[in-house]
């Protein structure tokens, strides 16, 4: 396990940060590239929200890990996908950005079942 942080203090969790408007949507943009790139490896995070992404010196480094499961064998990995990115989705929308988290995870699951 990794230290996220300056030396001094750990790194804060995103519901804790203020961003300006240009770097909200950069990080929106990188935090659903992973939820993408986590399904496909074949992983949903499960309880992905603000509280769980920290955010340092312009970076995101995703945690708590321990709920993560295969969507494969899961009956429920489109309702915990969905939730993931609606809980992201609504947290950004205090920026003013407007994604559809349940339209993003429905496509994103229409394209990995294939």
């Amino acid at each position: 396990m990794d230290y996220i942080g300056d030396g001094e203090m750990p790194a804060p969790a995103l519901i804790d940060t203020r961003l300006n408007g240009r770097e909200a949507s950069r990080i929106l943009e990188r935090i659903l590239w992973n939820i993408r790139l986590m399904l496909d490896l074949h992983l949903v995070h499960g309880d992905l929200s603000a509280y769980n992404i920290l955010y340092q010196d312009g970076e995101i480094c995703i945690i708590d890990f321990p709920q993560m499961f295969d969507p494969r064998t899961n009956p429920n990995g489109l309702e915990l996908l969905r939730r993931d990115a609606v809980r992201v989705c609504e947290h950004f929308e205090r920026y003013g950005l407007s994604v559809d988290g349940e339209e993003f995870a429905a496509g994103l699951w229409k394209a990995y079942m294939g």
